[in-house]
């Protein structure tokens, strides 16, 4: 994770299906190289679906003290949502209507 950036990993089945996800705070200990990811993931994951409004899903992130939101379409993990991504479309957005002005 820490060599690409990344603060979190979900966690799929065979099929794609959302098992949970891996984040930088479930690292914050000192695990063992061989503990298996299911044993530290997060497994109480909050969903969205591709079409979600923005809006929404930073309240579903405020809602559940959350950083990620995993994107799903009938049930298979499409993406996933940081609050990162939406911080950069709020900054998109106010730029665009400055250029407006």
């Amino acid at each position: 994770m820490h060599a690409h950036g990344v603060h979190a990993l979900p966690v799929v089945d065979e099929q794609d299906q959302p098992l949970g996800i891996l984040t930088s705070s479930d690292l914050v200990d000192a695990l063992p190289a061989t503990l298996p990811v299911h044993r530290v993931m997060t497994r109480a994951v909050v969903e969205v679906p591709p079409d979600a409004d923005p809006e929404a899903a930073a309240q579903a992130m405020v809602n559940h003290r959350i950083h990620h939101l995993l994107v799903t379409d009938k049930g298979r993990l499409v993406g996933i949502l940081s609050a990162l991504d939406l911080l950069g479309l709020v900054r998109t957005q106010s730029k665009s209507r400055t250029r407006r002005k």
